[in-house]
């Protein structure tokens, strides 16, 4: 995926934290996919259909099946239960300088229509509903059906609003659980609530709240406060390494919502996280505040707390992993580190703020040699970490993290994001 690091961390931190429309992985389906077709040097065979988990329909996002012996390729994807979809497979170029572009691909063989089996206990509402905070009369949901064509949903009121007339508005009956829905809000006359920047709202959302141009998935207050960062200084490091700032990034309504807790995700080089400009090395800005911002109104992603753990000048031996010496540099104190953020920062940060504290809620990322440190924590620390981000990992530094990275079977719940280019 040929992305820049601010382009890759939309993608990372989409699947470092579940996204909102996501099944748990006890609730999916296994479900095989398998093309045999012998496709050259270059190409691969991939899957695609109009569901997140295979694309959304668009073929520069469908998965790629794996090469077994035999020129069968061949993929386990969790599926949602008891859902009927239409998927294909494409034979595409995968060279960097192909693979994203949306014309690449030939579709291979018919199209194939399929329905996961049914899950005990696990059930997905018939349709979409949004509930809306608005002073207008007659609001009228408008969802899209093809670009520049709407389907009329008008809205009915279920209570008050927060002010003197104000109503809590409600449209159902919408939308196919589990997809990507777009939709405006039309006030009966001439005027349009869009999402900011005049877009239409967009999401895989099944039952949301919209207020103030933002989507949430539970009920919001009244007036909900913006994101911010917060700094934690000179955090000691008992196990000998140098003392470093923290740098949090906090979720809109973090103030008001006193009863929320949320995920945690650690991520590297946090002098390069925030903002516009970045410190440092890697002398860049990732901007996740604002791509979180964006991710978190639109209801792609869960509200989540970010805790950017400064780099120092030993960076390159903090984030090398012990052992295993490779391109000219010495084995490092990865394992240090690893203690120092599981050990220390993490404790602190759970004292500190309302965090979820479970594995499956607490993640870490990072870029080139963050992202080989990430890796490594992920490897020996899961029952702490299950989810990792690594952006263009340095690999080479110590290849004992990409043989165990793939053989180890003993990851239950861990779930790697991995890209490079």
């Amino acid at each position: 995926m040929n992305l820049s690091v601010p382009g890759k961390i939309v993608v990372a931190l989409l699947l470092a934290v579940n996204p909102l429309h996501a099944l748990g992985p006890d609730q999916l389906v296994t479900t095989d996919m398998t093309y045999t077709f012998d496709v050259g040097f270059g190409n691969s065979i991939f899957v695609g259909a109009p569901i997140p988990q295979l694309g959304d329909g668009q073929m520069i996002t469908a998965p790629k099946l794996v090469y077994t012996p035999g020129a069968v390729w061949t993929a386990k994807v969790g599926l949602p239960p008891n859902t009927t979809f239409t998927y294909r497979f494409y034979n595409r170029a995968d060279s960097p300088s192909s693979i994203g572009n949306s014309s690449n691909g030939t579709q291979l063989g018919a199209s194939i229509t399929k329905t996961t089996a049914a899950k005990p206990g696990v059930t997905l509402p018939a349709t979409k509903t949004v509930y809306y905070h608005s002073a207008w009369a007659t609001p009228v949901l408008q969802v899209e059906t093809t670009p520049g064509t709407y389907a009329d949903f008008p809205m009915t009121t279920v209570g008050a609003g927060r002010a003197p007339g104000e109503q809590r508005w409600r449209a159902t009956g919408f939308g196919t659980p589990g997809t990507l829905v777009k939709f405006r809000v039309f006030d009966g006359t001439s005027n349009y609530d869009l999402a900011p920047g005049g877009q239409l709202y967009t999401t895989y959302l099944d039952t949301m709240f919209l207020q103030d141009g933002g989507i949430y998935n539970y009920f919001p207050a009244a007036s909900v406060s913006a994101s911010r960062i917060e700094t934690i200084s000179s955090v000691a490091s008992p196990q000998g390494l140098q003392s470093r700032s923290l740098r949090i990034y906090l979720p809109r309504g973090y103030d008001q919502h006193t009863t929320r807790s949320y995920p945690v995700l650690y991520m590297h080089d946090g002098q390069n996280l925030y903002g516009t400009t970045g410190s440092g090395f890697p002398p860049v800005h990732w901007n996740v505040d604002g791509t979180l911002d964006k991710l978190i109104s639109t209801g792609q992603v869960r509200e989540l707390i970010v805790v950017g753990i400064d780099n120092t000048s030993a960076r390159n031996s903090e984030y090398t992993p012990p052992g295993a010496p490779a391109g000219g540099l010495s084995g490092g104190t990865g394992d240090k580190y690893l203690a120092y953020v599981r050990d220390t920062v993490r404790p602190l940060i759970n004292s500190t703020y309302r965090t979820l504290t479970s594995a499956v809620n607490t993640g870490t990322a990072g870029s080139s040699l963050g992202g080989i440190i990430s890796t490594f924590m992920g490897l020996n620390a899961p029952e702490t970490f299950a989810k990792i981000g690594a952006l263009s990992p340095a690999y080479w530094v110590n290849l004992n993290v990409v043989n165990r990275l793939t053989t180890d079977a003993s990851l239950p719940n861990w779930r790697h994001y991995l890209d490079s280019g």
